[in-house]
């Protein structure tokens, strides 16, 4: 089994897909997740990704754990007072250090910045990428032209929600982002339960058979409480991943949902700058 440490808390993540992305734990982002590594790693495979970097995390926990020992070591001596001025003057100034590096994360501007620029470098060159706004306050990268839609929100909750506003980005049948964006009313309301609810028209197709769900994530992007369900199915023959993001503040409720076809590795790279893009508001 590999492992993906959070930096947050600890936790170990068990990884059996790319779509680790957030702790099971305590729902924020993993430092060195797939998602990310991918950016600056396009054309190599999930199994490298595992093979060369979380086999890195194991090395470097061990380590952690011999580190542990000795840092345990010395803290008993800097209280027994076992050092001298000047050593505790280095000591001071390597934790300051260390806790500025601990802060320097992957949600810095430098680190977005770097990775927009690589969107350059990432899928080019037969179509042109869009930055399309949501809501105002998110921002995604979506590989197709974005066209308004027919919502996709059931009939029973389009009476207690206005402001609907569907739009879909995709190559059909192959792949597809749908953005809903909608309001509850007020003195109304509704479940999350039930926004997770909404799907795409890809996967409301009659013919449609789920294969698996995934545990359901919870994280916060841009102070929107969001859930993400993520799965497969089936639509005859063939076989379609998705992610389902439900955004939530306040009043506002966002819809994000892609669907693609599996073992498509242009899809999935696809997939990879939608989501990562997505990740970076937070």
């Amino acid at each position: 089994m590999n492992y993906l440490t959070c930096n947050h808390c600890q936790h170990q993540n068990s990884v059996l897909t790319t779509r680790v992305v957030f702790c099971e734990h305590c729902g924020k982002k993993l430092n060195n997740n797939f998602i990310d590594w991918k950016i600056t790693n396009s054309e190599q495979s999930f199994s490298l990704y595992v093979d060369k970097e979380l086999a890195q995390e194991k090395i470097e926990v061990q380590s952690e754990q011999i580190k542990s020992a000795h840092k345990t070591t010395i803290l008993q001596r800097v209280k027994h007072k076992e050092f001298t001025q000047s050593q505790r003057a280095v000591i001071s100034f390597s934790v300051i250090l260390l806790t500025f590096v601990l802060v320097y994360d992957f949600t810095s501007p430098e680190y977005i910045g770097a990775a927009r620029k690589n969107y350059s470098e990432v899928l080019t060159k037969s179509i042109t990428w869009n930055e399309v706004e949501i809501s105002n306050d998110l921002k995604i990268m979506l590989p197709f032209e974005t066209k308004y839609c027919e919502t996709n929100i059931p009939g029973y909750l389009q009476a207690y929600v206005n402001n609907i506003k569907s739009r879909q980005s995709q190559s059909q049948p192959s792949f597809s982002v749908t953005i809903e964006e909608m309001s509850v009313m007020d003195n109304y309301s509704i479940s999350t339960q039930e926004f997770l609810s909404i799907k795409d028209n890809y996967m409301n197709e009659d013919l449609t058979s789920y294969n698996y769900k995934n545990p359901l994530i919870h994280t916060t992007i841009n102070s929107y409480k969001t859930t993400i369900e993520s799965g497969s199915y089936n639509i005859e023959e063939d076989q379609y991943i998705y992610e389902n993001y439900t955004l939530q503040k306040d009043s506002k409720i966002i819809k994000i949902i892609i669907s693609y076809l599996s073992n498509n590795n242009l899809l999935e790279k696809y997939t990879t700058v939608v989501t990562a893009s997505l990740y970076q508001n937070i």
